[in-house]
């Protein structure tokens, strides 16, 4: 598990597949707030409170696959590999900007400007 020594957030939001006894000693260990989502066992779903507490945590999350999932629809695949860098930083860069300008319009209409 990777954990970024810049972040000053102790709060760790991750997939369900991160979830063990391992990762969990290790992010008390380090201080930090698991946020990892509750999985499920083949015979025994998850209970109510445990669904409403993964329901509030991947709020924050869903808000980052949006963006992503939004940039892959602009144009197919999300990173290709192309000759030259420089040319995927522009490519990468021109679709971020798309994205915003979208994100902006849309929040626009929103207000009602």
């Amino acid at each position: 598990m990777l954990l970024d020594t810049e972040n000053a957030s102790l709060e760790i939001f991750v997939g369900r597949v991160y979830r063990s006894e391992e990762s969990e000693q290790l992010l008390q260990e380090k201080g930090c707030r698991s946020r990892i989502y509750e999985r499920t066992n083949h015979n025994r779903p998850l209970s109510e409170v445990q669904e409403k507490v993964n329901t509030r945590r991947f709020r924050h999350r869903a808000r980052v696959k949006h963006v992503f999932s939004a940039i892959a629809q602009q144009g197919g695949i999300f990173l290709r590999i192309i000759i030259g860098i420089a040319r995927t930083k522009v490519k990468i860069e021109m679709r971020n900007l798309i994205y915003n300008i979208r994100r902006f319009t849309y929040l626009l209409k929103q207000e009602g400007t």
